[in-house]
């Protein structure tokens, strides 16, 4: 069975967002997307204690895709029009199908303004095809109890989750919508992972801190590896202690439009898509 290659390693850029400098690695200078894959951003690893425990990301809308964080330290609480309002611990995750329109915000957890600590997400945006566009928005979260384990024979104080996707006979526990496979990894050293891959699909990994070695091609912490699309495995090790992210998905091959919050397919439905926010057409949500 074909291992993938590499196909390039991205770098990340700085951005300051709401007071934190945060890295993105798509889009780059390089890589517009990875469809289906249009945003990563890593926020972290940052040491809140005390009174700096704390940070507050206020209402705002999304459409047309699915906005994604995995939390690997710290602790996030979500709220949003669809009237959910819960708190996820690392190892974590809250997947939002924003659909035809969702409002929502996040700030710490309670957990984590009460005890502080590290704290370091991933923001992951993936693209909906245009028949799934203007469905209705869903909500679903994961805490460490609910995730599925993936045994590492060569490392048992190693862990990998599966968030979604299939992996041999074990299934991860959010069903997504279009067949996102993801993983979350915190490796120790020498730590080997195989993962099966489908023909022809969109595969990548992030590494947040550490380093990995993928068929050969170095990767370090904060890169992004865009893998090749010949081969029906991932084969990595951990050259260093790693926190990781595995994705893949399946090319959407549309047009995409996208403005702020909104990823459409043409510029009407952007206009569209704020004219409907405006009217309150997403829900409401209080600050």
């Amino acid at each position: 069975m074909k291992s993938r290659g590499v196909k390039i390693v991205l770098n990340s850029d700085s951005l300051q967002l709401g007071g934190k400098t945060i890295m993105q690695t798509l889009p780059s200078r390089q890589v517009e997307n990875h469809d289906p894959f249009l945003l990563l951003h890593h926020a972290g690893p940052y040491d809140m204690r005390g009174e700096h425990a704390h940070f507050y990301v206020g209402p705002h809308p999304h459409r047309g895709f699915e906005p994604i964080t995995f939390v690997f330290q710290g602790g996030v609480r979500h709220k949003d029009s669809l009237g959910n309002d819960s708190s996820i611990e690392a190892p974590g995750v809250q997947w939002i199908s924003a659909g035809k329109g969702i409002i929502h915000s996040e700030q710490s957890s309670k957990h984590f303004e009460e005890f502080g600590g590290n704290f370091e997400l991933i923001q992951l945006w993936v693209n909906l095809p245009a028949h799934l566009k203007m469905e209705r928005p869903t909500y679903a979260k994961c805490d460490e109890n609910e995730l599925e384990k993936i045994a590492l024979e060569d490392s048992p104080n190693s862990k990998l989750y599966l968030i979604s996707g299939v992996e041999g006979n074990q299934k991860g526990k959010i069903l997504d919508r279009t067949g996102i496979k993801s993983l979350m990894g915190y490796l120790k050293k020498d730590t080997s992972v195989h993962i099966k891959l489908k023909d022809k699909s969109a595969s990548m990994v992030y590494v947040l801190g550490g380093e990995i070695s993928i068929n050969g091609t170095m990767v370090a912490g904060k890169q992004l590896a865009l893998l090749e699309e010949d081969g029906a495995k991932l084969q990595l090790e951990a050259a260093e202690d790693s926190r990781i992210l595995i994705l893949e998905g399946n090319p959407i091959h549309e047009k995409v439009v996208s403005w702020g919050p909104y990823v459409m397919n043409t510029q009407r439905e952007i206009l569209e898509a704020m004219k409907d926010y405006n009217e309150g057409k997403m829900g409401f949500l209080a600050s």
